[in-house]
């Protein structure tokens, strides 16, 4: 569950943020759209990704940040 998720995080974060700040700009973005209810980076950073709920939020959430960072890649899909 998230509540479990929001406990752990990803070890290789702070030193990723550091070595590319953008990640921590991504996660800030991801953390700021609305419904997010938890925000990640993958293993060493080459993906950051964002659970919603409900899920509608999530594909209007990629909608916003396809308009606002263009050149990002943002997908919005149901995990079951």
């Amino acid at each position: 569950t998230i509540r479990l998720l929001k406990k752990s995080r990803n070890d290789m974060e702070d030193a990723a943020c550091v070595i590319a700040p953008v990640i921590g700009h991504v996660l800030s973005v991801l953390m700021a759209a609305r419904g997010c209810r938890l925000v990640r980076m993958s293993g060493s950073g080459a993906t950051c990704f964002a659970l919603f709920e409900p899920c509608r939020q999530a594909a209007v959430a990629a909608k916003v940040i396809r308009r606002d960072h263009p050149g990002w890649w943002a997908k919005a899909t149901v995990l079951r």
